[in-house]
């Protein structure tokens, strides 16, 4: 049987383990940082799907790079400066100019692809800097590469109307409708991995790792999320896992329930809500941690039993495109009473259930 040293033991591993795992991804994501023209290319596709934030936040944190090459600062700091426009922050699209001509004085805008508000905005700030009498054109590894504008069904009103931003009037944009496109959304996320059970009946003594493996079993999980905002989800999830020594015949009536193994079932299935927080990095690797409340549902002795408890985990979330990712997570489920899960509860009124997975996840934006 697993004594109350061994269930300390694997409750102290296991909080290791969410410990240290809270803190990898972010380690090994500052070790390996995206290439930020390759940051501006995923920038570039949120602003043209009006996520202003999401380019705020990542291209922002790629310019801070002082070793940033000329050409794709000037990128940078063009879509920094539409994006700041777009967001009705004026100063600090000024700003952004002031960045890209100081890195290029010779920049000049493209009528067709940059929007009006925009091209006057250079133009007043160059008048300002007494750089305006600079003709010459870019070097051609310098010139900034078009941005697709998100679509706009009305003419644009005068830039030079006062509270003109990318060429519309405050009115004009109520009356049309044309706020920034909503974060919300629906997640789906599918995952597989392996579960561990740490109830009485577990085997034990063989050290956390051993026991993580021989008390263990797969286990699968499928949740619907709804996206808050870009770092907040809610949502419900369903798990199932699979624990033979769940049912293990350890000990004697009346501390061990005898278990008819015919009659009970080594599945244990979760239903619940849950919350998830990833971390801010505006990048393609996000670290998150999550917690929730599961029911749990068994079958001992041809008759459910049923538990509930919460559920604390960790893991990281790698961007394939915009809506698709895979991830990687470990948890831990504490299953309240104790005799829920094995009709047993010798020591401490519950039983631990620690689990790992990978899985994708698909993102339904609105």
């Amino acid at each position: 049987m697993m004594s109350t040293s061994a269930r300390l033991d694997r409750a102290y591993w296991t909080a290791t383990l969410l410990f240290v795992g809270m803190f990898f991804p972010v380690i090994a994501f500052a070790q390996d940082a995206t290439p930020c023209p390759q940051v501006i290319d995923l920038a570039e596709r949120y602003y043209e799907q009006n996520r202003m934030e999401e380019v705020i936040a990542i291209v922002a944190d790629c310019l801070s790079d002082e070793a940033t090459d000329q050409a794709t600062a000037v990128r940078g700091y063009r879509l920094l400066a539409l994006a700041y426009l777009r967001s009705d922050q004026l100063p600090e699209a000024k700003l952004a100019v002031i960045e890209l001509l100081g890195r290029d004085p010779s920049y000049t805008t493209d009528p067709v692809e940059d929007l009006p508000a925009y091209t006057a905005l250079v133009n007043n700030i160059k008048v300002q800097l007494a750089l305006q009498g600079v003709q010459a054109q870019p070097a051609e590894d310098t010139t900034a590469t078009p941005v697709n504008q998100p679509v706009d069904n009305a003419q644009p009103a005068n830039p030079d109307d006062a509270g003109a931003v990318d060429g519309y009037r405050p009115q004009d944009r109520i009356l049309l409708g044309q706020e920034p496109r909503s974060e919300k959304g629906v997640s789906l996320r599918a995952r597989f991995g392996w579960s561990s059970y740490g109830g009485e009946r577990g085997n034990s003594g063989n050290g956390f790792f051993d026991e993580f493996a021989d008390n263990g079993g797969v286990n699968a999980a499928a949740e619907i999320g709804f996206v808050l905002t870009d770092v907040f989800t809610v949502g419900f999830q369903y798990a199932l896992g699979h624990y033979d020594n769940m049912l293990a015949p350890k000990g004697s009536p009346p501390e061990f329930p005898t278990i008819v193994l015919g009659d009970s079932s080594p599945w244990l299935h979760y239903l619940g809500l849950f919350g998830r927080g990833y971390a801010p990095t505006g990048g393609i690797v996000r670290p998150y941690a999550q917690v929730g409340y599961l029911a749990t549902f068994g079958l001992l002795n041809n008759k459910v039993s049923v538990g509930s408890g919460p559920r604390f985990g960790i893991g990281v979330d790698f961007a394939v495109d915009d809506n698709v990712g895979l991830f990687a997570e470990v948890d831990a489920q504490i299953v309240l009473p104790g005799t829920a899960s094995d009709l047993v509860d010798r020591d401490f009124g519950y039983d631990l259930f620690a689990g790992s997975g990978v899985g994708l996840r698909y993102r339904i934006s609105q």
